[in-house]
């Protein structure tokens, strides 16, 4: 599965509109529409059973036959129209849509299809007087592709106040015929972006049939999960599709960034709310000076004025003599002006520190807490770039970055879980007790300011483990399950919390020898293949354990599993150093075991491969150190300490390196990095 960023996508983007190339189209689902209150199919669901639970055709239902589709044919389409209106009435406008509706207007975007029947995309256009040419497929026949226009809203499965809605099979049958054209139609040199979209209606079946997407088709997953078997299978795991995933956010946040990305300001409602009724004033005709109008045109002028007054004091801070709304409108302007610096991403110490001196006289909370998230989102934003650099000055500036956001809102759980998670990045590459006892004390304060959240309890399982690993102390180990299991309370459905405990029960099973531990272990794995199907880093995690436990029983049975585990995960994720790395080493250990030196040639290339594609060298060192290859070994063996990449006690107690540990050369590398 090819992975992307949401930076890869902006270039695109960026790309059409500078070179007037044809502009992409945004494909939404309902998770677009989630978090201004329009429901899923899954709680539309439940919502149905609720309202009509004495209805005879719902009541005799079968268990399994209770789904969307079969549900909704259950009602007549009144009843189906009925309901839905009302959730549409009761939605708002969203993020996703305000900043959507933005990039259509400034010509980033072409053409909007929705599965959805609410107008959110409408109404979002509307507050930026924008009214869009408009397609509901459930009534248009015979549409022409000239007809066709650019910045476009499509209904694919019609709106809410139209003649048909689209939610039974046989209704969603009545488009089969007209989808295909339209999409092809106007698919060519446009990037495609999917956002809240699951993928497990009919129309999906259209999108796999259009071949390769040229211009890239970017799939937009919630947060970190994987899309749904059908959407990886048929689309993102396809050969020669040229579609990427991109994980990590939610559809508001994926808006939010990229709209920073793109480098747009903020939408002129949100950013300057009363210069855009403004504009929305300007667009009344000038009413005529009669007597019968007087009124009517008086009102109208006072409504600009007040308008225009309200800009000066509100926008812009000016001609305001009263004390107390002067103040207001200052912090007003100030929390704005922060707001911005965080959205847009622009840390710059002497800028902020200027905020801070005109926020002192103020003394106001929320400005506080505005200052606090600005650093705590810078904190995090060097954080990474420490990380991905090994760069121990970096993780110092991060940190100080954290401590600076603890002091101006020491109530945020936020700062103390996302300091946490740096400092246990930092202890990754140092086995330092300072960096530990101070990852331990964040998590614990986390902790404690919030205790039904997950993450805290998951960072203090990771430092415990990661201690266990350095120290080879089994008691650790399991004073990590008891942090993960607490995690697992919280957040029943964490694979990443099966995972880990599967993991930590590996390591224990590895001290103790007892095999009780490895079939613990697998059976974590097995609940957690239940959760996601597709997760690359299950099935290498699974395999090393396997791996590990056809070690202790001298079970080729179980070495072949683990094999089939490998490639399983390879095929997964197919870029993925950390798996080439994990199978390369596992083939290299299984050909010592057995005596299959015709082995260590396919391990040689796994890891090769691993390092190639952006991989630590130490395993890849340890192979050239088995076959007695010097220069590849020790030039990699210097590499991986200079990078951190290895604890110098891990080398020191490395059976690999037997055959060169009297050896002059590899004697100077320890002694360089003691």
């Amino acid at each position: 599965m090819n992975t992307a960023t949401i930076e890869d996508l902006a270039y695109l983007i960026n790309q059409a509109k500078q070179e007037n190339l044809p502009k992409p189209i945004v494909f939404l689902g309902a998770g677009a529409s989630k978090s201004g209150g329009v429901p899923l199919a899954a709680e539309i669901t439940k919502d149905i059973l609720i309202k009509y639970a004495d209805k005879p055709n719902i009541k005799n239902l079968e268990e399994s036959d209770k789904t969307y589709p079969t549900l909704m044919s259950c009602l007549t389409p009144f009843e189906r129209n009925k309901l839905l209106k009302q959730y549409i009435e009761e939605a708002k406008i969203n993020v996703t849509h305000i900043y959507l509706a933005q990039l259509i207007i400034n010509g980033y975007v072409d053409y909007v299809l929705t599965v959805n029947f609410d107008n959110l995309m409408l109404r979002a256009l509307a507050l930026f007087n924008e009214f869009p040419p408009t397609y509901d497929m459930a009534i248009l026949k015979d549409l022409t592709t000239t007809s066709f226009k650019e910045k476009s809203v499509v209904y694919l499965h019609g709106q809410h106040h139209g003649l048909w809605l689209l939610n039974t099979k046989e209704e969603m049958a009545k488009v089969n015929e007209m989808i295909p054209p339209i999409l092809s139609s106007i698919k060519n040199q446009r990037v495609w972006i999917f956002l809240g979209y699951s993928g497990e209606d009919p129309i999906f079946q259209h999108i796999t049939k259009l071949g390769r997407f040229d211009n890239g088709l970017y799939w937009i997953s919630y947060n970190q999960n994987n899309p749904c078997d059908r959407v990886c299978t048929n689309l993102l795991q396809k050969d020669n599709t040229n579609a990427f995933l991109i994980k990590g956010y939610d559809s508001d946040s994926f808006m939010l960034q990229l709209n920073s990305e793109l480098k747009l300001p903020q939408p002129a409602i949100i950013d300057t709310p009363f210069t855009s009724l403004s504009l929305t004033l300007e667009n009344i005709v000038d009413i005529e000076d009669k007597e019968h109008f007087k009124g009517v045109k008086e009102r109208l002028e006072i409504v600009k004025k007040d308008v225009q007054l309200a800009i000066q004091q509100f926008e812009k801070g000016e001609m305001v003599e009263n004390r107390a709304l002067k103040e207001s409108i200052d912090k007003n302007l100030l929390q704005k002006e922060i707001i911005d610096e965080i959205i847009n991403k622009n840390f710059n110490q002497t800028k902020i520190e200027n905020i801070e001196k005109k926020s002192e006289p103020l003394k106001d909370p929320e400005i506080k807490k505005l200052l606090a998230k600005y650093y705590l989102t810078w904190a995090s934003e060097i954080s990474q770039k420490a990380t991905s650099q090994n760069n121990k000055d970096l993780f110092k500036e991060s940190f100080d970055k954290f401590s600076k956001a603890s002091k101006l809102d020491p109530k945020n759980y936020q700062t103390f879980n996302n300091w946490a998670a740096a400092l246990y990045d930092n202890f990754k590459i140092d086995d330092n007790n300072e960096l530990y006892n101070e990852g331990i004390l964040n998590c614990k304060k986390a902790a404690k300011l919030d205790d039904s959240q997950s993450d805290a309890y998951i960072n203090w399982a990771f430092f415990l483990s990661q201690k266990a690993k350095n120290k080879n102390d089994e008691k650790l180990y399991h004073e990590s399950i008891e942090k993960i299991s607490l995690a697992y309370e919280r957040e029943p459905d964490s694979q990443l919390c099966l995972i880990f405990w599967a993991d930590n029960l590996c390591e224990i099973a590895k001290i103790t020898k007892d095999r009780k531990f490895y079939l613990e272990s697998l059976e974590k794995y097995e609940e957690a293949y239940i959760l996601d199907h597709t997760n690359p880093t299950l099935f290498a995690n699974w395999a090393d354990t396997l791996f590990h436990f056809g070690k202790n029983d001298n079970d080729d049975k179980l070495f072949y599993e683990s094999f089939e585990k490998f490639k399983i995960s390879q095929s997964l994720a197919p870029k993925s150093h950390e798996i080439h790395g994990k199978w390369g080493f596992a083939l290299a250990e299984y050909s010592k075991l057995r005596n299959k030196p015709e082995l260590l040639e396919e391990s040689l290339k796994l890891l090769n491969t691993a390092v190639n594609l952006g991989g630590k060298s130490y395993n890849l060192a340890c192979l050239y150190a088995l076959l007695n290859d010097k220069v590849n070994s020790l030039a990699l063996l210097d590499k991986s300490l200079k990078n951190k990449d290895v604890l110098l006690s891990h080398v020191k107690n490395d059976s690999d390196w037997e055959l060169h540990k009297d050896d002059y050369e590899f004697q100077q590398i320890i002694s360089k990095y003691e």
